[in-house]
């Protein structure tokens, strides 16, 4: 019984700052799947790349040989753009420090904010309601607030 109190209380749960009396959030940094993202950094470049080679000895034009794939990536990017910012989320709360990360004042935090505004409301809202919901982030601002 003991052990598994220790054992809690070593692993930063809630538990461990029973006594305290003032609870600390446990921080859950994302995991990343290194295949995904190179799936989905590196193939559509080498997608358009060919494309822009198979264009060029089809055709044999210059100009549409690097403005089709050009064209094909801009496109994918908008498509993918609200992936990519909650890929950049992630990130930060990958390589955020604790210190950082724990100064929000707010539940579900700024970041987890962030990630369900753009879930919820797609690229251009959810950014505008993680923007508006950062600048809030500050003492005498806080408690539960959900997108």
């Amino acid at each position: 019984m003991e052990e598994e109190a220790q054992k809690a209380g070593a692993e930063g749960t809630p538990a461990a700052n029973e006594g305290a009396g003032e609870q600390k959030p446990v921080r859950v940094r994302p995991k990343f799947n290194p295949l995904a993202i190179a799936l989905n950094v590196g193939i559509p470049p080498a997608v358009c790349a060919g494309i822009g080679i198979g264009v060029y000895f089809i055709w044999h034009s210059a100009l549409w040989s690097w403005l089709a794939p050009l064209l094909l990536l801009l496109l994918y990017t908008v498509i993918r753009l609200r992936d990519i910012a909650i890929f950049a989320v992630h990130v930060y709360q990958r390589v955020a420090p604790d210190h950082i990360r724990d100064a929000c004042v707010f539940t579900p935090t700024c970041s987890e904010y962030m990630i369900l505004a753009l879930k919820k409301y797609g690229f251009i809202r959810g950014v505008i309601k993680g923007i508006g919901r950062l600048k809030r982030c500050h003492y005498p601002n806080e408690g539960e607030d959900y997108p």
